[in-house]
């Protein structure tokens, strides 16, 4: 809006007046059933032998309920048992032979996407991330290479009908389907079934948030950031519009309406529903039309 300098900051009031319209303008689009989600990782153990996982909370792979994956990564990994300190980079174990800097560590309280930084002793190894908790668990650090692997659509796990088979590959696994589970989980199937254990499953996949807080970073799919941008600008226009140039306050009426229209298009898209069916506010044409 113009309103603060380039080397300026907004101030307390301000800033809690951009908060809350942003979140008004967020539940706004939740009940229009707007799909634009935060991203986050997430890291699991394959058993062998399991085809189906269920993901979500109080799943076999106790995480956040995924509103979609968009990558799947496999590799080998080997176990060990490690000490964590809840706020400590610092994992202990009765030995690191084995371990060297840049292997990937997964397990109970190591937040997703950490390494070995360094190895401190011959008992102790320090990560890139601070444990989440504290506690003697068991820990798995990668061996061999990250491959992605493809996600393909959900009619293809059924095409398959032949979880029974002997013929296992455990360095192909598909994760083909989300289907609805119990107890807010869904389930995750994965073909050809591993046969082998010592591979981990990596997912970086779309997650619900319902509510922006200062000081707080988040990630969101690219390109949306620019339209939440925009739109939450229009919307503050009623606020601020006495102090807003003319000038700017035109452009950022513009802006604001086809940002809001282009994130409308996209919510059409991702639910496959005909464009003409989402219109823009206050347009008089279909969002994408």
């Amino acid at each position: 809006l113009g309103l603060t300098p380039p080397d300026g900051s907004a101030g307390a009031s301000d800033s809690n007046t951009v908060l809350n319209v942003l979140n008004v303008m967020w539940d706004a689009w939740s009940v229009d059933e707007g799909l634009i989600w935060g991203q986050t990782t997430y890291q699991g153990v394959l058993a062998a032998n399991q085809a189906a996982y269920s993901i979500g909370t109080g799943g076999d792979f106790a995480t956040t309920r995924p509103a979609r994956i968009y990558k799947a990564f496999v590799t080998s990994v080997s176990s060990l048992t490690g000490t964590t300190t809840s706020g400590s980079a610092v994992v202990a174990f009765a030995s690191t032979t084995g371990l060297i800097a840049g292997q990937q560590l997964i397990g109970a309280g190591i937040p997703a996407n950490s390494f070995i930084r360094s190895i401190v002793t011959n008992t102790s190894a320090t990560i890139d991330n601070a444990a989440t908790a504290s506690g003697t668990v068991t820990l798995y650090f990668t061996t061999g290479n990250r491959n992605e692997l493809k996600i393909v659509e959900a009619g293809r796990y059924y095409d398959h009908n032949d979880l029974g088979a002997t013929a296992y590959t455990p360095d192909e696994i598909y994760p083909d389907y989300l289907t609805s589970g119990t107890n807010g989980t869904m389930n995750l199937y994965c073909y050809p079934v591993p046969r082998a254990a010592g591979l981990a499953l990596e997912l970086d996949m779309a997650v619900p948030f319902t509510a922006w807080a200062l000081g707080t970073n988040y990630t969101i799919p690219p390109s949306v950031q620019d339209a939440i941008e925009w739109a939450t600008a229009f919307r503050l226009l009623s606020t601020f519009g006495v102090a807003v140039m003319p000038q700017v306050a035109q452009v950022v009426s513009a802006e604001g309406q086809k940002a809001e229209a282009r994130l409308r298009a996209t919510n059409s898209f991702n639910r496959q529903i005909p464009p003409q069916m989402v219109a823009a506010p206050g347009s008089q044409t279909a969002a994408g039309a």
